[in-house]
């Protein structure tokens, strides 16, 4: 198949939510370690609070799309240790576009 064009990143970048505001990039990353060199980039919007090293979530940047896909699955499967936290993991981009995510009714 071939693929349609498309700007806007985001496709290959998951957000991990849930995580210890105590938790640094050292660990998503170790978390993240069975990915090998899929990942990219992990970001860690720092937290507002004294002592909160972030804010609860971390943006993961994947070598493309399909290896963003996959770490989602497998994630969803499996599940996600960060610091012994289990954590949610979704793409990052909320595009309208169709496609990709399923969307679960709140509860």
């Amino acid at each position: 198949g071939g693929g349609g064009g498309g700007g806007g990143g985001g496709v290959n970048t998951l957000v991990l939510r849930d995580l210890a505001f105590s938790t640094g990039t050292g660990s998503v990353w170790e978390a993240l370690s069975a990915f090998g060199r899929a990942v990219r980039e992990v970001r860690l919007p720092e937290g507002r609070e004294p002592g909160a090293r972030n804010r609860g979530f971390a943006f993961v940047e994947f070598s493309d799309a399909q290896a963003a896909d996959h770490a989602l699955r497998r994630c969803r499967a499996e599940g996600l240790l960060v610091d012994g936290r289990t954590v949610t993991v979704k793409f990052a981009n909320h595009s309208r576009g169709g496609g990709g995510y399923v969307r679960l009714p709140n509860p």
